[in-house]
C-alpha cells in the first residue's frame, strides 16, 4: 500500500469514528500525515498520526518517536499513533 492510500485509509477510520480530520497538517516545525480532534462533552482529545510506507530495508526508530512526541506536546496531543507497514526495531516494546 502506498502512503496516499495508508494515510486515507486511516483518515477514513479516524473519521468514522468521529474524528475531525486534517491532512497534512503544518505545525511551526513539522508537517505530520495525520492531525484528529474528537470533541467530547469533557473537551476535544487530539490526536497525531505518522504513517510510515517503508521497503524492506527501514524500520520504525525511536528518531520517528522522537519527532511524533514533540509534535504530540506541540499540538497538546491526547494520543500518538505511527502506523507502519513494518515491523519496529525491537528496541521498544508495548508497556
Amino acid at each position: 500500500m502506498d502512503k496516499n492510500r495508508l494515510v486515507k485509509f486511516m483518515a477514513r477510520v479516524m473519521e468514522e469514528s468521529g474524528f475531525k480530520v486534517y491532512r497534512n497538517f503544518q505545525t511551526s516545525r513539522h508537517i505530520i500525515d495525520i492531525y484528529g480532534v474528537l470533541p467530547t462533552i469533557l473537551g476535544d482529545i487530539g490526536g497525531v498520526v505518522a504513517c510510515k510506507n517503508y521497503d524492506d530495508r527501514w524500520e520504525v526508530g525511536l528518531d520517528v518517536l522522537k519527532e511524533m512526541e514533540m509534535v504530540g506536546k506541540t499540538l497538546k496531543a491526547s494520543k500518538i499513533v505511527v502506523v507502519t507497514n513494518r515491523k519496529s526495531s525491537g528496541r521498544f516494546q508495548d508497556a
